[in-house]
């Protein structure tokens, strides 16, 4: 399991959902684009490229956590809405839950 997704367990665990698989799919960041990689590699100094590509490592992990912690919680607003208006709730716009239009409550 990679850090951001141990992370992202963790505030799971700590806020006190249940763990269970999430109900959207979820498509993982695209890898970078290696020929570019290549081309940065030979055009920039070492300790440069070192630099860069460090950040660049971090930056894309803490992206994956966040789209990780927004997914969990999506899937905890979901479960909410559920329990508050029913399985009926799911077929609600995003707009129609926000405010509690249409769901008798």
């Amino acid at each position: 399991m990679k850090k951001y997704e141990e992370n992202a367990l963790k505030s799971t665990l700590f806020f006190g959902s249940c763990i269970s698989p999430l109900s959207a799919s979820f498509t993982p960041l695209r890898a970078l684009d290696p020929t570019l990689v290549g081309q940065l590699k030979e055009t920039l100094p070492v300790a440069l490229f070192e630099k860069l590509n460090g950040s660049l490592s971090i930056d894309q992990d803490q992206l994956k956590f966040a789209e990780y912690k927004v997914r969990v919680l999506e899937e905890k607003l979901r479960l909410i809405r559920i329990e508050k208006y029913g399985p009926g709730s799911e077929k609600l716009s995003d707009a129609h839950g926000a405010f509690g239009i249409g769901a008798g409550g």
